[in-house]
């Protein structure tokens, strides 16, 4: 029988090439982009009720553990007044006009200016709440998300919902607080694509 070395070598190459590109689809799949609900989260509730800043909280993505203290292994922390202030570990926050959902892709990369980001409005801050001088109530703003790396690299859209236990539509001053209620979603590829199933 005689051998064709050039058609041989060619199918080998060939079947080498249609392993790799399976590899590659292996190490990416297409997961279900699903974001991770929190719900009242319990921060510093130990401190008196009030405007003033609470201890610090570090909270690591992964495994939704909230801690107190600063084991350089979180990915966003909670300050400031009723640990309303969110803070990454990986660089700058970029604080979007719109809609968790609707929110698809990560913004350019100019957006990525804060270190933390709270208050709204306040001494000209742009923030994810509106905090009430008079009844010392904080307020998400509707449709802001925020944006950044977890320490992983992987970008993240999350939402601040609520300070208050229960997230209820009107809390006081007597409303307990901070229980943080908050949505997020990490993408898994490493893109840039930050489409989450409704």
């Amino acid at each position: 029988m005689r051998i064709n070395y050039k058609q041989a070598l060619v199918a080998a190459s060939a079947a080498v090439l249609t392993l790799v590109a399976c590899g590659k689809d292996d190490e990416k799949p297409n997961i279900p982009a699903v974001a991770v609900s929190i719900t009242d989260l319990a921060a510093d509730t130990a401190a008196a009720s009030g405007a003033g800043a609470k201890a610090p909280r570090y909270f690591t993505l992964d495994s939704q553990l909230l801690s107190k203290a600063d084991t350089g292994k979180w990915d966003i922390s909670f300050t400031g007044t009723y640990n309303g202030d969110v803070a990454a570990q990986n660089g700058k926050i970029a604080l979007v006009d719109s809609a968790f959902d609707a929110l698809t892709t990560v913004p350019h990369d100019t957006a990525f200016k804060y270190t933390k980001v709270g208050i709204n409005g306040f001494g000209g801050a742009v923030g994810w709440y509106n905090y009430n001088m008079t009844s010392h109530v904080l307020t998400a703003q509707p449709n802001r998300t925020l944006v950044f790396k977890n320490r992983a690299g992987r970008y993240v859209k999350l939402q601040m919902v609520s300070l208050y236990k229960g997230n209820p539509e009107a809390p006081t001053r007597a409303t307990p607080a901070p229980y943080l209620t908050f949505k997020y979603y990490v993408q898994v590829n490493g893109g840039k694509n930050l489409t989450t199933l409704k």
